[in-house]
């Protein structure tokens, strides 16, 4: 039998660990959190309890596993749509919008569990989804504040002025997961970008801000996701 490496071990570990968390997505999103059990997810993976408990400690581990991973790959990609130094700040402002609404859109499911079903689930979970926030928000207080040096925009408390285009879009996410019909989250993109550009006192045409949004959805469309169906990151 040919030898291992320690190098080959650890990327089989990772890949059975990686195949675990799809599933475990799948099964979350289909069941419903609390409706999910350990075997379900062993069942449908088709390994061992051993193997799953080798991996992580219970489900509420593998769940937050999940949403870090979740969270990491939309941070990651609005803090490269805000590192685009060529692009104009009202395009950034859109394509961080429409990019948010894209990822959340992409993977509805797990995300009503996240923002809904699993809110006060510990307190370990409940301090994960307060740092998210907090990065977002640092991200986007660092870009308004280079938009504030440069006189674009003039508020008095740029802190504040973050936590509101956050919640922004919060609010609108939440609105759309307990609405009956079926629209694509996609869709509040437009009046949302333009409310949030009027709020900030930026100048702005609404033919480029619809084609801004339509660049953006293709460019998400075009991005690559690390997990189907699941924990998703960007690469």
């Amino acid at each position: 039998m040919a030898y291992k490496t320690p190098k080959e071990v650890q990327e089989r570990k990772d890949e059975k660990k990686r195949q675990i968390l799809i599933t475990a997505s799948r099964v979350f999103a289909s069941r419903g959190y609390h409706n999910t059990a350990v075997k379900d997810i062993v069942d449908e993976a088709g390994i061992s309890v051993g193997s799953f408990y080798f991996y992580f400690k219970n489900k509420e581990d593998l769940f937050e596993t999940l949403y870090d991973e979740a969270t990491s790959m939309i941070l990651n990609s609005i803090r490269k749509v805000l590192n685009e130094g060529e692009e104009h700040f009202t395009n950034k402002i859109c394509k961080v919008t429409v990019r948010s609404l894209f990822i959340f859109n992409e993977f509805k499911n797990l995300t009503r569990i996240m923002m809904i079903e699993a809110v006060g689930l510990n307190p370990n979970f409940e301090h994960k989804r307060v740092q998210s926030t907090r990065r977002f928000s640092d991200y986007m207080e660092q870009f308004f504040e280079s938009l504030k040096r440069e006189g674009h925009i003039n508020f008095p408390d740029i802190a504040i002025a973050s936590t509101a285009y956050i919640g922004t879009i919060y609010n609108v996410i939440m609105r759309w997961l307990q609405e009956s019909n079926e629209n694509s989250l996609t869709e509040y993109a437009y009046p949302l970008i333009v409310y949030n550009l009027q709020a900030l006192n930026l100048d702005f045409s609404e033919d480029e801000v619809r084609k801004n949004i339509r660049d953006a959805l293709v460019q998400s469309g075009e991005m690559k996701w690390g997990v189907h169906n699941g924990a998703e990151k960007v690469e």
